[in-house]
């Protein structure tokens, strides 16, 4: 047979990460060394696809009874493909994955695409046989904030003020990850428990750990005045884009300007390795509501809209 699909196994985790490494629209979180460190809390089934006897094709992803997301896990799953994937080739690739998951007893597949700006080479044959052929319905639509790098950069001038105000109280930037136990447990858990009455998605052991396993990856910056540390964000850096997360300050580092200072300062200092800096989405309730305020702070940086898609395909009707 041309085609086989097969369920991933422990077994498979070299090959996984050595073609996802080389996929055209995947991520170091798409790595098992990535997925699996939170394994316990989801039944893995991620999907191998070969063409001819070599793999061709990704798909991870975790059941939920009959449903399969790809993946839950994750901000995003996708179809991972090499930059050689031919669009006719690729729709024999669903194909075969819509009838091994239908003879498998599922219902549904919830697909969280990978955003654009992670590409690095156009890679929308995954979208385009969803929703042409197999009729997906997009049931959630997420708003990103997204500025390209490679254009001038605009600060409103309410940030051209704020990083002024920072400079005058000589804050500073540093890149030390050993003082991450201390943002994480004196600014950035209060700041969520206060404002939202949630904590980080990562325990700060799990977040120790993947730094651990991609330091070139994973990175936290802090803003200090003196010795205290005030604010400051984690980032996850990929070959296209960086993207900011757990972004946070205390009430002095709001006070100063703090937040402002630190991102003129990231965005300046990816503009000459990455082409897109992300600062993540701004709804909420499934993409049904807008944070207007957030999308307003992140906008003042400059960035724009980007939309964070998923689908869902029936897999009974397909």
């Amino acid at each position: 047979m041309s085609w086989q699909v097969r369920f991933y196994t422990p077994q498979d985790a070299d090959v996984w990460n050595d073609f996802a490494a080389n996929c055209k629209n995947a991520t170091f979180m798409h790595s098992r060394r990535f997925m699996d460190y939170h394994m316990e809390r989801f039944t893995d089934a991620s999907l191998l696809i070969f063409y001819q006897d070599k793999l061709f094709a990704l798909l991870p992803a975790n059941s939920e009874g009959d449903i399969i997301v790809s993946h839950r896990g994750l901000s995003y799953g996708g179809l991972l493909l090499n930059a050689a994937a031919k669009v006719k080739l690729v729709g024999a690739c669903w194909q075969h994955i819509v009838c091994f998951l239908t003879e498998n007893g599922y219902r549904e597949l919830l697909y969280k695409a990978v955003p654009s700006f992670y590409h690095q080479a156009p890679a929308f044959e995954d979208l385009f046989w969803l929703r042409w052929h197999y009729k997906a319905v997009q049931i959630q639509t997420d708003m990103g904030a997204v500025i390209d790098l490679s254009a001038p950069l605009l600060f409103s001038n309410r940030k051209k003020r704020n990083i002024a105000k920072a400079h005058r109280n000589r804050l500073y930037i540093r890149d030390d990850t050993t003082n991450l136990p201390l943002y994480w447990t004196k600014i950035l858990t209060p700041n969520l428990q206060t404002r939202h009455g949630v904590n980080p998605v990562h325990h700060l052991a799990e977040m120790e750990l993947l730094m651990s396993r991609f330091p070139a990856n994973i990175q936290f910056y802090g803003v200090y005045q003196a010795d205290d540390l005030i604010a400051g964000t984690v980032l996850f850096i990929t070959q296209s884009a960086v993207h900011a997360q757990y972004i946070a300050a205390n009430t002095r580092g709001k006070e100063l300007g703090a937040l402002d200072l630190l991102f003129s300062h990231l965005l300046e200092k990816f503009r000459a390795s990455h082409r897109y800096f992300s600062f993540g989405i701004s709804t909420y309730n499934k993409g049904q509501a807008l944070n207007e305020g957030l999308a307003q702070w992140k906008e003042e940086f400059g960035a724009r809209t980007w939309l964070h898609e998923t689908l869902l395909l029936q897999l009974s009707e397909s």
